[in-house]
């Protein structure tokens, strides 16, 4: 037997722990199966798995083949084998069938109890197998079960035949990635919560890969942001998996088994063995001989055969980079032959990864040329595509090759083409074929559209609409898979109008799918406290068992319990738990329970009081009907109504009700704001919702839709009568019900601002889904979601407006300029806030200083000075004065700047309030050092620490000053009693609560980044529990590191999983990188603009933003017109300044 200790494995203590694998095992034993195959990829850990029984299974012989062994070979295998048991001193015969003879007398336990044999490595010995199984233990042995570990291959045929059962290790099944996952978190170095992330990822579920990349972290050779990166270990170990292969494998087959290996790892899809032939020109027969050789190292699956990981799949790449353009070229050559026209093609792979081979074939040429790549992305193959494949991912990562290819060759047009073109065909293209997609049962296709969406609200909605349309066409398994990737959307921040609708979608895929299926989703929201009513008003639902309404309420607790705020926690609490007392929960605590109902309307309380108990109902609801109509506010009379609606619905039985609900409607409408009449119609339709189908509840629902009529604005009258249908709908008027759902739809389609239709949309959503109209809902649904994503025509930053007419139109918008700067300067001086307005005109002058009006400057920098000094002296006053003083000294009035500052000085010395005071000292040491005067910067910097260090310790990460002392201290004598701050500073946040604690650790972050303390930064920032500052903790130490550790900075970008968050990083990035000045560093910050930009297209705003980063790098005037144009640019409104962004409109 070949011994177990091997320097290159490590001990069986140190590999993960599989027990969900000897659950299989064990469950295949008890059903008395004779021989279990465990088929997985190399690496995986079958090896070790096998010594692991080995040694908790003594008397179990274990053969492990492997060529230097010779156990490979029959007499070989059986020699080590049979060597294991006590054969009383004979020696084993050496012929090989003699050999298996002896085994099946002698592996048979004499006490009659249970033996394994373990065989490691089966698919190196293929003269072991047959057509009929393992030669000589293909019968079942009494009390013997062969346990086999092989990689994939031919022979697992014979193995079946023979009776044996196969098991398929999966790496990423979620047992395996669970296993592995606790593995890394055990090992030294690798505890952190992201690096243990990371390596899993990476690993892809390889326990061999995940190995090494540990080790690598732990010697220091990656970090873990480089993980993508194979180590050296790494790239040992599988050299030495592909060597194996080329030893066993026929000298005259090394050539294609090259080729078609090339054509595997870099192909974009598993590749069928006819794709082989056609793209290589290898023969069909010779295919199959070379893929069986290669069969340990692939994947196979219904559409073909792919490298079993990436990491092999790259090595191969490398290791053959020459023979991969033959490869390509081949790939490229076939289509361009076979079909000449794009109208002709019909071959998917083509459409799908066409341009995949241009990229490569221009990255693996000596030469790189991108030309055949940039045919495809500015030619009408894009069009053609989108219309052949319905792929818009697809088509984006062409032109997103394209774009890289751009980058690296700096062709600046063409980089301004595709970053502005990219974003813009996403959003228009993305909501809209969902909807299509979606109508079509395509669930593919919609899912891929989802995940384009750019608002987390909006793929949400998205992937429960398409979870919520296939459970309801019986495809259960789909509906689990987008309610998964439902689950995976975070801090998203739906719509108010959207809540009706998103709480029927959870309703009716909980009923379906169980409601353990939708508790993840509520938890992934922004607010806890709306998740929290969310729950609520899904608990409340009768459609759901009590089971289910139960196991909501308590997971609603939870998220309860996480509201900040304690009045509004208290009552969401107390809300909670009265549900679950009407559903006869037990609460182990006491809870403090308001009044279930809105509190009774002020001045209300006598005349309701006299309805309750009177004899005469209709006098008395008349009489506190004629109070509350003379409210004079028409907010508290609104809500006065739908009180009393509400009071009168409890009675609904009595016959006075509907005539005095009628009289009601008739004082709704003499409230005269269009918004309060329908916020009061909303209400008093929701409490009639559900009334029985009765004359006189009709004739009360046709009043109210009488004063819906009176509704001038399209929106709120497209509400009213949405609410008006549901509530017609559960009067069983269900005719009338779909006719005003159809008008309320009609009106809301009319509406031209496109977030205003798309909220009155998801209203009327809600109400089809309360209806129990799914399908209506659904589609209305689909249209809100166009409208949320759809893009304004001509939005553009303005910054980027900027450099784009500079660059083509250079000198024409000045008049403009001076008109637009005479109307902001007289707004300005308007401004009642005098702060603001100083400020304001202070930026003006600076811009007109720059246009060479100095004399309209100098006057608005005057008015600056008299709107400061007008304020109280104090913060406000001081840090007001000190930044009018640093733009004096921009402009070279040295004296006029000294004596602002001490006048900014004497303000800061009169507040009252010691963290102001700091604030403001502050301030005027910017100012001071900008005015060359350090020693007195450097005393008020003094001053301003030494009031710092009188605050308690846990006000002290709040205070802003803290943060300010840490951007002018850097070095130096100060930095030392700083330092010291900073620590006292995370010591006092222990006592405080978990959001505190995380906004102070936010707060001391930006504080160490500013120090260039980026360990200390690293640990306060990478801490935060909670998600939200987590994700603006990756966004501050990205920006800090972007020019010093660009790589960890982009890291950090791409693994923030908001959209908006991650491109509000991306912007902040490109500003930092904007203030490197140092020549030699050029080309290392253009790469990292690059990688930026490329993070950038999934966005317009953010990409507008990139673009005009690299227009001010083209000296080419007609170049950018060229390629404006060239994308459909207003060029008109461009070179007049028209254009302008949502914020500036």
């Amino acid at each position: 037997m070949p011994s177990s200790k091997n320097p290159r494995r490590l001990p069986e203590s140190c590999q993960p722990t599989r027990d969900w694998l000897h659950s299989r095992l064990q469950e295949a034993l008890e059903e008395g199966v004779s021989t279990w195959v465990l088929v997985g990829e190399p690496g995986i850990g079958k090896t070790a798995f096998l010594r692991g029984l080995a040694h908790s299974c003594p008397g179990s012989p274990i053969v492990e083949i492997r060529k230097p062994l010779g156990t490979h070979r029959p007499h070989g295998f059986w020699a080590a084998l049979l060597g294991q048991l006590d054969l009383g001193g004979s020696r084993v015969p050496e012929p090989a069938h003699e050999a298996a003879r002896w085994a099946s007398d002698h592996l048979p336990p004499w006490d009659g109890g249970q033996r394994l044999v373990l065989i490691d490595s089966l698919e190196r010995a293929p003269e072991l197998v047959d057509s009929s199984g393992f030669a000589g233990l293909d019968r079942a042995l009494t009390g013997v079960t062969v346990v086999i570990t092989t990689r994939p291959g031919s022979h697992l045929e014979g193995l079946c035949a023979g009776g044996a059962r196969l098991f398929r290790w999966d790496s990423a099944c979620p047992e395996n990635l669970a296993a592995l996952k606790d593995w890394v978190a055990t090992q030294p170095g690798c505890e952190a919560p992201e690096t243990i992330e990371a390596v899993v990822r990476h690993s892809g579920g390889n326990f061999l890969v995940a190995r090494h990349l540990v080790l690598a972290l732990q010697e220091k050779l990656l970090a873990v942001h480089d993980l993508a990166l194979t180590p050296p270990s790494l790239e040992s170990a599988l050299a030495a998996l592909w060597n194996e292969i080329l030893d066993l494998a026929p000298t005259d087959l090394h050539d294609e088994i090259v080729r078609v290996a090339c054509a595997l790892c870099e192909a974009g899809e598993p590749l069928p063995a006819t794709s082989l032939v056609d793209f290589l020109g290898i023969s069909a027969i010779r295919v199959r001989r070379v893929l069986g050789w290669l069969r340990p190292l692939l994947h196979h699956c219904d559409t073909g055969y792919r490298l079993f990981h990436a990491r092999m799949a790259d090595f191969l790449s490398r290791r053959f980079r020459r023979d991969l353009v033959q490869v390509h070229e081949q790939v490229i050559s076939f289509f361009r032959e076979a079909y000449p026209s794009w109208e002709e093609m019909d071959d998917r792979y083509g459409w799908f990864y066409l341009g995949h081979h241009c990229d490569r074939f221009a990255r693996t040429s000596r030469r790189r040329d991108f030309s055949v790549l940039h045919w495809l992305g500015e030619g009408p193959y894009v069009k053609a595509k989108l219309a052949r494949t319905g792929s818009l991912q697809a088509v984006l990562d062409d032109l997103r090759r394209c774009l890289r290819a751009a980058l690296e060759e700096r062709d600046l047009p063409r980089i301004v083409s595709y970053a502005l073109r990219l974003p813009r065909l996403r959003a228009r293209e993305a909501a809209q074929g969902l909807h299509e997609h979606a109508d079509r049962g395509n669930f593919e296709l919609a899912r891929e559209r989802a995940r384009l969406l750019h608002r987390e609200a909006s793929r949400l909605q998205a992937f429960l609409l398409l979870a919520w349309q296939a459970a309801e066409e019986g495809d259960l398994q789909q509906a689990r898979e987008l309610l998964a990737e439902a689950s995976r959307v975070v801090l998203f921040d739906l719509a108010d109008e959207a809540g009706t609708l998103f709480v029927v979608m959870l309703t009716e895929l909980a009923r379906m799918l169980g409601a353990e299926a939708v508790l993840p989703i509520l938890d992934n929201a922004r607010s806890p406290g709306r998740s929290a009513s969310y729950g609520l008003r899904l608990a409340r639902s009768e459609r759901l068992s009590r089971e289910a309404r139960i196991q909501i309420l308590k997971s609603s607790m939870k998220l309860a319990r996480r509201i900040e705020e304690e009045d509004e926690r208290d009552h969401m609490l107390a809300g909670l738990a009265r549900e679950q007392a009407l559903l006869g929960v037990r609460r182990k605590k006491a809870a403090t329970l308001p009044p279930e109902p809105p509190e009774e309307p002020e001045g209300l309380e006598e005349a309701l009081s006299r309805f309750r108990n009177s004899d005469e109902p209709l006098t008395a609801f008349r009489a506190a009907l004629e109070v509350a109509s003379l409210f004079r506010w028409e907010v508290q009379r609104g809500a006065a109504l739908v009180y009393l609606a509400r009071e009168a619905i409890q009675r609904s039985s009595e016959d006075w009700v509907p005539s005095a609900l009628e009289e009601l409607a008739g004082v709704v409408v003499q409230i005269r704001s269009p918004e309060e009449r329908q916020r009061t119609l909303v209400g008093v339709l929701r409490a009639l919702s559900g009334q029985p189908d009765e004359f006189g509840w009709q004739e009360v629902l046709k009043r109210l839709g009488a004063v819906a009529e009176t509704l001038e604005e399209s929106g709120l009258k497209a509400r009213v009568l949405g609410w008006l249908a549901l509530a017609r709908h559960e009067s069983r008027a269900l005719r009338a019900g779909q006719q005003t759902l159809n008008m309320a739809a009609a009106l809301a389609f009319q509406i031209p601002d496109l977030e205003e239709r798309a909220r009155v949309l998801s209203v009327l959503a809600g109400c089809a889904a309360a209806a129990g109209q799914g399908s209506r809902a659904r589609d209305l649904a689909f249209y809100a979601l166009e409208s949320w994503e759809s893009p304004a025509e001509t939005r553009i930053d303005s910054e980027t407006r900027s450099a784009l007419a500079m660059a083509v139109a250079a000198g024409v918008t000045r008049e403009r300029s001076l008109e637009l700067f005479q109307t902001s300067a007289n707004a300005a001086r308007e401004l009642p806030d005098l702060r603001l307005r100083a400020n304001l005109l202070s930026a003006l002058a600076q811009g007109l200083a720059r246009l060479g009006e100095e004399s309209w400057a100098r006057n608005l920098q005057d008015q600056a000075f008299g709107a400061a000094r007008a304020l109280e002296p104090g913060v406000a006053q001081s840090v007001t004065l000190a930044s009018l003083a640093i733009q004096e000294l921009s402009w070279g009035d040295v004296a006029r700047a000294t004596q602002v500052i001490r006048e900014a000085e004497e303000a800061a010395r009169q507040e009252e309030v010691p963290r102001l005071r700091c604030e403001a000292f502050l301030a005027v040491a910017a100012a001071r050092r900008v005015a060359a005067d350090e020693a007195a910067a450097q005393e008020l910097i003094g001053e301003a620490l030494a009031e710092l260090e009188r605050l308690p310790a846990q006000e002290l990460a709040a205070a802003l000053a803290l943060r300010q002392a840490a951007d002018l201290v850097r070095n130096g004598q100060l930095a030392d009693p700083l330092m010291e701050l900073l620590r006292r500073a995370r010591k006092g946040l222990k006592g405080l609560s978990p959001r505190a604690q995380d906004e102070g650790l936010l707060a001391l972050g930006q504080a160490w980044l500013s120090l260039d303390r980026f360990e200390e930064a690293r640990g306060a920032l990478t801490g935060l529990a909670d998600r939200e500052l987590r994700l603006q903790g990756r966004v501050l130490l990205a920006r800090a590191l972007v020019r010093s550790h660009p790589d960890e900075a982009l890291d950090l970008l791409r693994r923030v999983p908001v959209m908006e968050e991650r491109m509000r990083g991306v912007r902040e990035c490109t500003v930092e990188l904007s203030r490197e000045v140092l020549a030699s560093r050029r080309e290392e910050v253009l790469d990292t603009l690059a990688e930026l930009t490329m993070l950038a297209v999934e966005d317009e705003a953010t990409a507008d933003v990139l673009a005009g980063r690299w227009v001010n790098l083209i000296s080419d005037r007609q170049a950018v017109i060229d390629s404006l144009r060239k994308i459909g640019y207003p060029m008109e409104d461009l070179m007049s300044g028209r254009l302008t962004d949502t914020g500036e409109a």
